[in-house]
Parts: C-alpha cells; sequence; structure tokens
C-alpha cells in the first residue's frame, strides 16, 4: 500500500522537451491543485528528471521518475511512457538521443521545403538560431513564429501539412523495441493514451495488441479520453491485471487547456502495481 491518498498526475513535460515549465513551477502547480503524486515525462528526454525528483523530495511531495518515448506501429506515431528508468544507461540514453536527432532532421527539412517553396527563411540563420525553453514548442515552431510565418502551434501544422505535406513525421523504433530497452533500464512500460487522435477500433483490440507487444500498463485517464473511453480503458486493465495510470499531458503554458491534476483522478482508481517502487 502507497502511504498516501489523493490525486496524482504521471504525466507532466517540462521545458526540457516542449513544456514552457521549469521543475521549480511544476512542483509549485502541483501542490497548488493538491496534486500528492506526479511524474516528470518529457518527450525522449531526462536531463529535468533528477532535478524534479530533489524538488519534490523538499516539498514532500511524491516523484516518480518517466519519459515519453516515441515509437511508430503499423504507420501509427505511439508513445510509450517508460516509469523507473535507470538514467544513467547508457544503453537507454544512446537510445533516446537518436529519437531526439530524428525529430530535430525532420525540423530541418521541413525548413528546407518552405525555403524550397519560396518562403524567405535562411537555412544557415534557423541552424543558429536558439529560443527561450520556457516558451514551449520546439526550435522550428518557434523560428517559424519569430519570422511570422505561422501564428502558433495549430497555424503549424496545418500550414505544413497543406503545403504538400512538408512535415513528414519519422519513423521511431516499433514499441517492442521501446518496450526491449526500457526493461533493459529497469524501467517499466506503459502505453500513453491510446485514444489520442480519434479511434474507432473496440479498447479490447487496441489494447491487447499492445499488450502482446509486451506493453505493462496505459494511461487511462487522460484529457483527449473521454469519460466512457477512460472507463472502458481502466475496466480492460483491471480485467487483465494491468497496471493503469492516469495523466494531465500538461505542457505548461504551451498548452493551456492541459492542466496539471486534470482530469481529477485519486490513486484508489488506479493500479500502479510494480511502480510503486519507484516512488519517492
Amino acid at each position: 500500500m502507497l502511504p498516501f491518498n489523493g490525486k496524482c498526475d504521471l504525466h507532466i513535460h517540462s521545458n526540457a522537451s516542449d513544456g514552457t515549465w521549469t521543475p521549480e513551477k511544476i512542483v509549485s502547480i502541483a501542490k497548488e491543485k493538491g496534486v500528492e503524486l506526479i511524474s516528470l515525462t518529457d518527450h525522449d528526454e531526462i536531463s529535468n528528471v533528477e532535478t524534479c525528483k530533489e524538488i519534490c523530495r523538499q516539498n514532500r511531495l511524491k516523484f516518480l521518475s518517466g519519459v515519453e518515448i516515441s515509437s511508430t506501429f503499423n504507420g501509427e506515431g505511439i508513445h510509450i511512457l517508460g516509469f523507473g528508468i535507470d538514467i544513467q544507461n547508457h544503453e537507454f540514453n544512446e537510445f533516446i538521443k537518436i529519437n531526439r536527432m530524428k525529430l530535430e532532421h525532420k525540423d530541418t527539412e521541413a525548413i528546407k521545403g518552405l525555403i524550397e517553396r519560396g518562403y524567405k527563411l535562411s537555412l544557415e540563420e534557423y541552424e543558429k538560431y536558439t529560443f527561450d525553453t520556457q516558451r514551449g514548442g520546439w526550435k522550428a515552431l518557434n523560428y517559424l513564429i519569430d519570422y511570422e510565418i505561422c501564428k502558433d502551434v495549430n497555424d503549424f501544422f496545418e500550414k505544413l501539412s497543406k503545403n504538400e505535406n512538408i512535415l513528414e513525421f519519422p519513423i521511431f523504433p516499433s514499441p517492442e523495441e521501446v518496450v526491449k530497452i526500457v526493461e533493459k533500464a529497469g524501467g517499466v512500460p506503459v502505453l500513453a493514451h491510446p485514444y489520442y487522435s480519434k479511434c474507432d477500433e473496440a479498447v479490447e483490440k487496441r489494447l491487447s495488441q499492445f499488450v502482446e507487444l509486451g506493453i505493462e500498463g496505459v494511461e487511462c485517464f487522460h484529457p483527449n479520453h473521454s469519460r466512457i473511453i477512460s472507463e472502458e480503458c481502466a475496466n480492460w486493465c483491471r480485467k487483465n491485471n494491468l497496471i493503469i495510470t492516469c495523466g494531465s499531458d500538461s505542457h505548461g503554458d504551451f498548452i493551456k487547456t492541459r492542466c496539471i491534476g486534470k482530469p481529477e483522478v485519486d490513486i484508489s482508481l488506479l493500479n500502479l502495481a510494480d511502480l510503486k517502487k519507484y516512488i519517492n
């Protein structure tokens, strides 16, 4: 049994990836919202994990180390949460480094594509460009906002998708590969938001295929999940004795509709199973 009851949020992004908030700000907001257990899960990035863990300790907030890893399955982008990973593991660090390089290459190719289509941009200038990470987002997005090519993140995706689909996402490792690297690094792989985008696939069919690939749990409660989908996912996980997690997927001020502690989920609705031993 965990030594507390209360709200949890096991999916939060900081300014180490595409969120706007520092670990200090995240912990402050979590305490303000009455959240008692958090996890920092930046995209293919772990540089803020130890800092956040220490700040949680100082503020008597429970902490579970995490990361959100990019994967590709049948042409679909799939995110896998790795909890409790040894962030000093060299093989794991090399793995997520390659994922970050693929994302950076995608953005560079997008800028090249815009230049080829007549936009008054400079690739050399883009390569030198830096931005304040507390703005949130990523390099190409902020560069195009500063040069008034895009207004915001929605405009970014719309413009680059309509422009002969300049923004072509890379092929990331398969879920099986992600599961293996998470386990090699001593962690637990959990499927993030299986219904993030519109999907008509039945819960049993959708989730069971990932369990066959080695996933040990599912993020059932997420802002993009309807109440019905959340309940169906959680019930299926209970029936099959899988880990059940929840998360706001907060990116700070970058995505204002996602707030730490929302959806409000008490730990009694979750099944943290093996994750409990990683909580500090």
